[in-house]
């Protein structure tokens, strides 16, 4: 999952939830699917 934080306050929502920055734009962030499925209940 990609997500573009709009700003600072977006941006630290997004990491609690273990987004990473992805490439060299620091407010796109991705999370993993794995780590999706785990926050969903869903270990796989």
């Amino acid at each position: 999952m990609v997500a573009d934080a709009k700003d600072e306050p977006a941006l630290m929502f997004y990491r609690k939830f273990g987004f990473a920055q992805l490439g060299n734009d620091a407010n796109r962030v991705f999370l993993p699917m794995g780590t999706l499925a785990e926050l969903l209940g869903n270990p796989g």
